[in-house]
């Protein structure tokens, strides 16, 4: 297989593996499925003769609906992922989607499109890194799959001219550009973004060469400890605080006495169009070494010393050993084996020098007897502590707190035990409107990751995800963290229902249970055919459908709400919840 194949048929996999992941198939329950021959058989609905299921009266759902659709290649050996625009859907008439080579319409099929390139120094010398691209999603809150292809691992032969790599791509997309050199060549030349976005064309071929330019701009300085000696061994990088802290140099080392600039000294080499960044100082922490915080410090507020090299006074914390247990709430001799404590301060200040840092442990495991240590410095911590993942840990849920470890603590400090509570019980029953049992029904609580409490409930911001599915008599349950929830619902596949959506389940308390019947309605059928260039059918497209959530105060949120896949002849089917409880 040619390299192009081989990239190709790699991207295909990513986004097979992507869809199906989170894919919910099952056989449907004989007596559990919608079917219809005329209204009389619809309770509360009307019979869609054409289908033969009943359908939401009134043609169309009062939800503002996204689709996200994959497309194969003809060939099979490639896909690309459009993210569509939000539309209103007016199910009473069919959404064909067609080819944007022949549409016209912003709703419709984009072509894959080859995108190849070089990547190169100024000297034309070919780069060794990984180039990223990232595509625009208008779905709020939903990351589109991001394409990544290796360049310099060996050129890639297209009609006849070698390129240094080559990716499939989506067509009429903007994409952001990323490079990220690996090996040798990440020792001297920095991550790159492209100034702007790159638009992929409706069809054809689109070649992005990447060059680096001859002079980039560094930035020197020297590392100095609280006696101002230099300091050795420290890494230091330039990261961007408005792109997240998005490393935008080399990463570099400070010296020692063999150093050619003199101990303590480092140069970091710039991305290209970076126009502010800060130093983040350590941070990296080597096997057998005690933590290392890491400091940001803004270069501009730097004193040079008398070589010219601007001078970074880097705080010297003591390193407190933080010895404790867990164990399972309400219960002291019940300790817990294997559980996780991981330790986060977000804001680490050092009044001497007024540098701002971040310092975070690698999480600690409990040993047999439910005991652990962790090396710490001075500075106010967020502590979340897990359960393993062993069957007999099922039921216990995730605790988190407050702590501060000041200057004065000592350098031991012993005795703290943490309490693992319960998790809440939630269940319910699926049943359809007129009171049959689902069985085999997929149940997803999907972690939304927040403390509605406004801080009260830390806990709630590391809730877990958890599934299951309903027995023989559509009856389920399944143990939850504190937080807040999406839950999806999901028929078994070829019932000729739609999924339930409940938006913001809210889980306070760890004891006690919760049952809830989920009753199944009638879909809102919104169909159609995709049709590729030359008026082909597209098979084997995956279509996503989400319903775009206004949230006071924060914009919009999106909540997956169905799913098809394109059939031979180029035909889907979504069947959308008329409304989300």
């Amino acid at each position: 297989m040619s390299r192009a194949g081989a990239l190709r048929t790699g991207l295909l996999g990513a986004l097979v593996l992507a869809g199906s992941a989170c894919s919910f198939v099952m056989d449907a329950s004989p007596g559990a499925t919608n079917r219809c021959t005329a209204s009389t058989d619809c309770r509360g609905a009307v019979c869609d003769p054409a289908r033969g299921i009943c359908v939401a009266p009134g043609g169309g759902p009062a939800l503002r609906i996204g689709l996200e659709i994959a497309v194969p290649s003809a060939a099979g050996t490639s896909a690309s992922v459009s993210a569509v625009a939000p539309f209103v859907v007016d199910a009473t008439h069919p959404l064909d989607l067609r080819s944007c080579a022949s549409a016209g319409s912003s709703i419709c099929i984009p072509e894959t499109v080859m995108v190849t390139g070089w990547l190169r120094r100024a000297d034309g010398t070919p780069v060794d890194a990984d180039v990223v691209f990232v595509p625009a999603s208008v779905i709020p809150g939903r990351n589109a799959p991001t394409v990544t292809v290796s360049a310099h691992d060996a050129s890639v032969a297209l009609g006849g001219v070698d390129y240094d790599y080559i990716a499939d791509l989506a067509g009429r997309v903007r994409y952001d550009v990323l490079v990220r050199p690996r090996g040798t060549d990440a020792d001297t030349l920095p991550p790159m973004r492209l100034p702007a976005p790159v638009e992929a064309p409706a069809s054809g071929t689109l070649v992005v060469s990447l060059t680096y330019p001859e002079l980039l701009a560094t930035q020197s300085g020297v590392l100095i400890d609280a006696a101002y000696l230099p300091l050795a061994g420290v890494t230091v990088q330039a990261i961007d605080p408005d792109h997240g802290g998005a490393v935008v140099s080399t990463t570099a080392l400070s010296g020692d006495d063999t150093a050619p600039d003199g101990p303590g000294s480092f140069t970091l080499v710039l991305s290209p169009n970076t126009t502010r960044y800060v130093l983040r100082v350590g941070g990296v922490t080597l096997p057998g070494e005690a933590p290392s915080p890491a400091y940001d410090v803004d270069p501009m507020y730097l004193f040079p010393d008398a070589l010219g090299r601007a001078q970074v006074l880097v705080p010297q914390l003591r390193t407190i050993a933080y010895e404790g247990s867990v164990n399972v709430e309400g219960d002291a001799l019940a300790r817990v084996e294997g559980a996780t404590v991981e330790f986060r301060a977000s804001e680490l200040l050092d009044v001497r020098t007024g540098a701002t840092g971040v310092y975070r442990t690698t999480p600690v495991t409990t040993g047999a007897d439910g005991s652990f240590q962790a090396l710490l410095v001075p500075g106010t911590y967020e502590v979340v502590v897990r359960p393993p993942s062993t069957e007999t840990a099922a039921k216990l849920g995730v605790y988190a707190t407050s702590l501060t470890i000041s200057d004065t603590t000592p350098d031991v400090l012993a005795g703290q035990a943490f309490e693992l509570p319960p998790r809440f019980t939630y269940g319910g029953s699926v049943t359809t409107a007129d009171g049959r049992h689902i069985a085999g029904a997929s149940v997803q609580a999907s972690a939304r990751g927040v403390d509605p409490t406004g801080g009260l409930e830390l806990a709630m911001r590391f809730n877990r995800t958890s599934t299951t599915s309903s027995d023989d008599t559509g009856a389920f349950t399944m143990p939850l963290d504190r937080g807040l929830y999406d839950l999806a619902v999901k028929p078994p596949m070829g019932s000729g229902f739609p999924w339930v959506i409940v938006r913001d389940v809210e889980i306070h308390s760890t004891i006690g249970s919760f049952v809830r019947e989920v009753v199944f309605d009638a879909p809102v059928a919104l169909g159609g055919t995709l049709i590729g260039a030359h008026e082909q059918p597209i098979e084997g497209a995956e279509i996503r459908a989400y319903a775009l959530i206004d949230v006071p105060d924060l914009g919009q949120r999106s909540v997956e709400v169905a799913r098809a896949t394109s059939a031979a002849d180029g035909s889907y089917e979504l069947l959308l919840p008329a409304r989300l409880e």
